[in-house]
């Protein structure tokens, strides 16, 4: 969000501060340098501070330290997960800006704690995102499961890619017979039911191939097309 002193910008001097175990994201304004203050007709904005040496080193200046006049938390949307808490955590939160049709569209993501590592990956992983019109929001959450990896427990896309696997090795097996698919809808179990799904919808069972109402999934299709290559069926 600095850089380059004279493009057009909409609140580019705002740096997010990705504040681990912090709920949400810190949106910090850098204090303007008194010295760029006579040439404003010169220059839009100052030029960027040099970056600290050696690589790698803090910034430890005192103008980028969160305090309540430059720095607010983002107002994210909650993802499932997020409920219990009532907030958004997500680490190394990344903001930026893009012009669309002369009017500001901001962009947030962040690093996902991926179910089966123990922490949270090295870089923003864009498996979630959120947009708004203004860092004070409204953050929309974006529908990202058309391309999220199918890695996240609890989503379509995981129950899909885990039949889509498992059925293609039995298939590969000339001693199995046949497999079975369990269970084909969703059904009520027991009040705070959950069955290990890390986003559940109590008191369902919701490993069906169609949900309660009879809606087919993703998994669905996924299950139809294998079944029907076995059966040598178009």
């Amino acid at each position: 969000m600095t850089g380059f002193e004279n493009e057009s910008g909409v609140d580019r001097r705002s740096v997010l501060a990705g504040a681990a175990g912090l709920a949400g994201s810190l949106a910090v304004g850098l204090a303007q340098p008194a010295a760029a203050a006579s040439h404003r007709n010169s220059a839009r904005y100052p030029p960027s501070w040099p970056d600290p040496e050696p690589y790698g080193a803090a910034d430890i200046r005192l103008d980028l330290w969160p305090r309540d006049d430059n720095s607010f938390i983002l107002p994210l949307e909650l993802r499932p997960r997020d409920e219990e808490r009532g907030q958004v955590w997500i680490r190394d939160t990344y903001v930026n800006c893009f012009v669309v049709d002369g009017r500001p569209v901001y962009v947030a993501t962040g690093t996902t704690r991926a179910p089966g590592l123990p922490a949270a990956g090295p870089w923003n992983d864009g498996i979630f995102i959120w947009v708004a019109s203004s860092l004070r929001g409204p953050w929309r959450l974006v529908d990202t499961t058309g391309i999220r990896p199918a890695t996240e427990k609890g989503t379509w896309e995981f129950q899909a890619e885990f039949l889509n696997y498992h059925l293609g090795v039995f298939a590969q097996k000339p001693y199995l017979n046949g497999a079975l698919v369990w269970i084909l809808r969703d059904f009520r179990v027991k009040p705070g039911y959950d069955g290990g799904n890390p986003q559940p919808q109590a008191p369902y069972n919701q490993k069906g191939l169609v949900d309660a109402a009879g809606v087919p999934k993703p998994a669905f299709e996924t299950v139809k097309r294998l079944f029907r290559k076995e059966a040598g069926l178009p």
